[in-house]
């Protein structure tokens, strides 16, 4: 009796390892993905790793908390725990012709309080999202910004690939804020 080879694929074999009860199907990519897709197994599915963000800004805020406002700009939708910056450092890392990578997870809604990081970190709890409020700076800090085709991790591991793409003119990057100009008439 001849035996038969059974190969499992990475995900199903994931799965398995990982105990998940569940009874949700596998479902197989009929595309190869792009080279910007970069997806990582969780229980219960496919989930997206964060892409890797560089910006500029009008001024250097880079020792100020970030926080992120709502749509309106009126409301502070998310601001880190003081915990979250102590140990860590989640200054842009400063990259060519003065781009920024950013490590605490800026976006086009973000806004900078007037509060020092090492200050905020030292809080013992952190403070109320109205309070945090009448500490907005900046509201629109940021004059250009791109996701690059990079993980969030394997920019921060590799800032040479960062600047070859910043080099190349941000080809295959998705624009997230356009470059601000002024047009003259």
């Amino acid at each position: 009796m001849k035996k038969t080879k059974i190969i499992v694929p990475v995900v199903a074999s994931y799965l398995m390892a990982a105990g998940c009860s569940h009874t949700d199907k596998v479902q197989t990519q009929t595309q190869a993905p792009q080279r910007s897709d970069k997806v990582m197994m969780v229980r219960g599915g496919v989930a997206a790793l964060p892409r890797a963000v560089v910006y500029r800004t009008d001024r250097d805020y880079s020792e100020l908390v970030a926080v992120t406002l709502d749509a309106t700009g009126k409301r502070i939708v998310s601001f880190p725990d003081p915990a979250d910056l102590r140990g860590t450092d989640p200054r842009p890392l400063p990259l060519r012709d003065g781009w920024l990578l950013d490590r605490r997870g800026v976006g086009p809604r973000t806004a900078f309080l007037d509060i020092n990081v090492s200050d905020y970190a030292a809080l013992e709890k952190a403070p109320s999202a109205d309070s945090l409020l009448r500490h907005v700076k900046v509201r629109s800090p940021f004059t250009e910004m791109y996701a690059l085709p990079l993980t969030a991790d394997e920019a921060r591991r590799d800032t040479a690939a960062c600047n070859r793409i910043i080099a190349g003119g941000l080809k295959d990057c998705k624009e997230l804020l356009g470059r601000v100009g002024i047009v003259l008439e």
